[in-house]
């Protein structure tokens, strides 16, 4: 009975992916749903209890009645605009498409017939941004209506007729005498009309251009999806109610750090880092995001926070271990690697860091917030002078905040008006209980990057009315990606809205939402994007109107089984807080086959639609990669409980049809760890872990007689590599390529990820303890001494971290040596973040370079 109840419940859903009524409108089968059941922010059904699948199941047929019965009393017409609760907008959201046929009581007519009345004047001296903003309402009022709308200079303007007034124009000053606009908040934006004519204007550089957008978005019904798609509606009599609004955003800086907005930071496989970036820049423009995107000053430039090359690990930047630790040791805290601290109450670094941060805000001049965050490590310094300072506040980052406010105050009188922001990160995140920051220093404080809805993490809010104690400049680094698989299902669609309301109630001077910039295609990308800029320009904003009023408009013919399959995931997930590399944790088998089902019905109304079938094709990758990682485990679970199974027939044919989607869609990586490699790699150790035998190369005595089946080999390939190291052509290796590194620092830069070993369990079961060989060889220019360093590092378990030092009389002069590392468990030890690692030990004088050419593992 319990099996066929959650087969039913697969059915059910799909059932009501889309109803049609009797006027032949089609109501969507979430909008169904979301009049039939209430979902809270979290997407957690009330009154279903999400732990149990069985009840979870029953309960869809509870649902489809209440279902049926919400169709039954729609009325038969057009489905109305979704709900604009909590928003003060005086002028309704419109669904695109329904702006009014006729003028409506006090409406304006901006065209009749596809003639227009009005003509579009600037001031007779206008900037660059206000141009734009005129320019860009001519285009898009034609577009609309097919009538001109001429743009001229205020003063060559007929006298007689209505105008649209763009920027400050001497008719905008006569008009409105009371209002300042120079006085109004950052980006604030002034839409307002007197007798027929209309005003568009706002402060700075942005605001006109976001007035001007807002009103073709708001009142208009256009709607920018991404940067490349949008929908304009066709309406050649429109009218439209008089505006009468000046809103000023709560958020200083507003930034939706995804790849929709910026293109993919990383580029290895396929150049997406340039594509379309002008695209982007005016997208976030039409959305008034003016965080980190460079858009041009006839664009309104940006706010930007202008960060060094790499801005998680900024101390390094400025002064870094690698030029400075041999001459100056007592700058750094611990060993010069990777997890070094500078020392902050050093007085010589101080006056070499603030140096070359004079020189680095001087390469900037126009700009004024500049980011220093120490490295991305829970290490701090510990001298006995840091130690003290720390000990005194009760917190780490007090002797950082004493640094920052040196820095902050003598930038000050290098160039004034400079503004310093500095992350409350990892150990940092507790205020210090003596330090100050200084006025012209802004907090960063970041989010728990597991935390689903900030209001419920205690431990965080605590943190946050702490900074606040101390400053009223606090800008929030939150988190809305599943950096550990970009590309899987990833329940936070609900977790949104609460979180940017939060910070808008706690006074957050700006957001920097950070989500996906490293691939071309994560969970939902476009919908989580659109939605988070809307609710940074305007938090009190519905999130539970947005979501339906973009999935609607995008997804179109499909959005019904859409909409229903975001509700399904967001559903599933609403019980776990874990980000996870993969989504198994919330979709059981019975949850896939459900989502499954509901994306075929997707794909099958977009089956015609080109534009369609690609969008649709984008969400899917991330279930077909979901079905691809836990294919195994899915197929156990139908073979243990006799479920349908709906994922495909073999784990090859997942592989396949994931490779096939990553080269349409050009996606470069499935992680943000994975991914100092690439997607390639990522699908090239599934293929390995699938057939291990198609890279087997022999192996010299004493291990030549290892079986194959007792043997696992990575290629220099699979290993990830930085700090110089690259892969090149070295005909003594197994397969003529290997990892190069030259002997000039002492970094862990060649390694097995971690994540390659979860691979391989995850898709093979494998188990046991298997011994670690390591085959390398060195260019060497002395007869004997150190030749390099390697090891294993389980960031679990202490007790596996065996390390050692080669020396170069241990390796044959011509050819590659295996070396044992040490054993690990390959189903245990491996899964706890577990590292093969091999680097050089920064002695150029002995060695020129090391190379890697495999690591081999035999099952003892």
């Amino acid at each position: 009975m319990l099996k066929l109840l959650r087969i039913l419940g697969v059915l059910i859903v799909v059932l009501v992916g889309s109803v049609k009524l009797a006027s032949g409108a089609v109501l969507p089968g979430a909008q169904v749903l979301r009049e039939s059941v209430e979902v809270t922010h979290v997407g957690q059904t009330k009154g279903i209890p999400h732990e149990s699948t069985d009840i979870r199941e029953m309960a869809r047929t509870v649902m489809m009645k209440e279902a049926l019965s919400a169709v039954a009393k729609v009325p038969e017409e057009e489905p109305s605009a979704p709900s604009t609760k909590g928003s003060t907008d005086p002028v309704a959201r419109r669904v695109p498409g329904t702006s009014p046929q006729k003028p409506l009581g006090t409406s304006i007519s901006l065209s009749q017939k596809g003639l227009a009345p009005h003509t579009i004047v600037v001031p007779d001296e206008a900037k660059d941004y206000e141009q734009t903003a005129a320019e860009q309402l001519a285009l898009y009022l034609n577009k609309i209506t097919g009538a001109d709308f001429p743009v001229m200079k205020e003063s060559e303007a007929p006298a007689a007729g209505p105008v649209i007034s763009v920027g400050l124009t001497k008719r905008f000053e006569q008009a409105f005498p009371e209002i300042n606009v120079e006085k109004l908040k950052p980006d604030s934006i002034v839409m307002k009309s007197k007798g027929k004519d209309f005003f568009f204007v706002g402060e700075g550089t942005r605001g006109t251009i976001y007035a001007a957008n807002t009103f073709l978005e708001d009142v208009c019904g256009v709607r920018w999806w991404t940067p490349f798609e949008e929908t304009v509606p066709e309406n050649p009599d429109l009218a439209v109610p008089p505006p009468d609004k000046i809103y000023e955003p709560p958020f200083l800086y507003r930034d939706t750090h995804s790849q929709v907005f910026t293109g993919t930071v990383l580029a290895t496989q396929y150049q997406n880092v340039t594509e379309g970036l002008a695209e982007r820049r005016q997208f976030a423009v039409r959305l008034r995001n003016n965080g980190n995107v460079n858009i041009p000053e006839d664009w309104g430039g940006s706010r930007n926070l202008v960060m060094s090359d790499k801005c998680y690990r900024t101390f390094e930047q400025f002064i870094g271990p690698r030029e400075f630790y041999k001459t100056h040791p007592e700058w750094f805290q611990g060993q010069a690697s990777h997890q070094t601290q500078l020392c902050l109450s050093n007085e010589a670094m101080r006056a070499e860091f603030l140096q070359r941060a004079k020189a680095w805000v001087d390469a900037a001049p126009d700009q004024t917030m500049f980011v220093i965050m120490h490295n991305d490590n829970n290490s701090f310094c510990q001298c006995k002078d840091c130690a003290a300072i720390d000990e005194a506040e009760g917190s780490p980052a007090a002797s950082q905040v004493r640094f920052m406010n040196f820095l902050a105050e003598e930038l000050d009188k290098h160039r004034p008006g400079i503004e310093l922001v500095m992350d409350a990160y990892a150990y940092s995140t507790k205020p210090p209980s003596i330090a100050k920051p200084a006025p012209n220093l802004i907090i960063m404080l970041c989010t728990t990057i597991q935390s689903q809805i900030v209001a419920d993490d205690a431990e965080f809010m605590k943190k946050w009315e702490d900074w606040k104690a101390v400053t009223s400049r606090i800008l929030v680094w939150d988190y809305t990606a599943n950096f550990a698989n970009f590309v899987n299902p990833y329940p936070n669609l609900h977790q949104l809205g609460p979180n940017i309301k939060t910070f808008a109630r706690q006074g957050a001077v700006g957001v920097l939402e950070q989500g996906n910039v490293f691939n071309s295609v994560a969970d939902a990308d476009e919908l989580k994007s659109w939605v988070i800029a809307h609710l940074l320009w305007d938090p009190s904003l519905d999130e539970n109107a947005l979501i339906p009023e973009f999935v609607t408009g995008y997804y179109g013919a499909a959005a019904g089984p859409v909409m229903a399959y975001l509700d399904h995931i967001v559903r599933s997930g609403a019980s776990t807080k874990k980000q996870g590399e993969t989504a198994i944790a919330f979709l059981d088998l019975v949850a896939m086959n459900e989502a499954t089902c509901l994306l075929d019905e997707a794909q099958a109304k977009a089956k015609g639609d080109p534009a369609l079938e690609e969008r649709i094709a984008r969400l899917r990758f991330t279930l077909d990669h979901q079905w691809l990682l836990e294919w195994r485990q899915y197929r156990a679970q139908a073979d243990r409980d006799g479920l349908p199974f709906l994922g495909p027939e073999t784990a090859q044919k997942a592989l396949e049809i994931v490779r096939s989607a990553t080269a349409r869609f050009r996606s470069t990586h499935d992680s943000e760890h994975y991914g100092w490699g690439t997607m390639k790699q990522h699908l090239d150790t599934i293929q390995q872990a699938l057939d291990p035998t198609t890279e087997v190369k022999p192996l010299p005595p004493p291990y030549d007689k290892v079986a194959q089946e007792d043997q696992i080999q990575v290629q220099e390939d699979l290993l990830r590599i930085s700090s110089g190291a690259s892969i090149v052509e070295d005909p003594p290796a197994s397969n003529g390529s290997a990892v190069m590194s030259p002997a000039t620092h002492k970094d862990w830069n060649i390694q097995i990820w971690r994540t390659f070993f979860r691979t391989l369990r995850r898709m093979t079961g494998v188990e046991g303890k298997w011994k670690c060989l390591i085959f390398v060889r060195a260019d060497a220019k002395a007869e004997s001494g150190p030749a390099m360093q390697m090891g294993i590092f389980s960031h679990g378990n202490p007790a596996v971290r065996p390390e050692r030092k080669v020396a170069l009389e241990e390796l044959a002069p011509d050819a590659y040596t295996p070396i044992e590392v040490g054993s690990l468990d390959l189903g245990t030890d491996a899964l706890l973040n577990t590292d093969v690692w091999a680097g050089p030990l920064d002695n150029p004088e002995d060695v020129s370079a090391i190379y890697v050419d495999r690591v081999v593992f035999i099952r003892e």
